[in-house]
């Protein structure tokens, strides 16, 4: 009498599994979706220094949310 290890018992198991045979009711849609054609590349972001302006404006906002 052979001991079955637990390799062998495993494919066994496996070998005696039963498969589940089932119908979907809808299409998986939700795997696959095309690029949307409307949508534009946005291109390279445009980096440039603060003017002073913008600078007062923001220290202005800043003191006016602490307030």
């Amino acid at each position: 009498d052979r001991s079955v290890t637990d390799e062998e018992g495993f494919l066994i198991e496996l070998a005696e599994a039963m498969v589940d045979r089932y119908e979907n009711r809808t299409e998986k849609k939700a795997r696959y979706r095309r690029k949307n054609p409307d949508k534009k590349p946005l291109g390279d972001p445009k980096v440039r220094k603060m003017t002073p302006q913008e600078r007062k404006k923001i220290t202005d906002f800043e003191l006016k949310l602490a307030a």
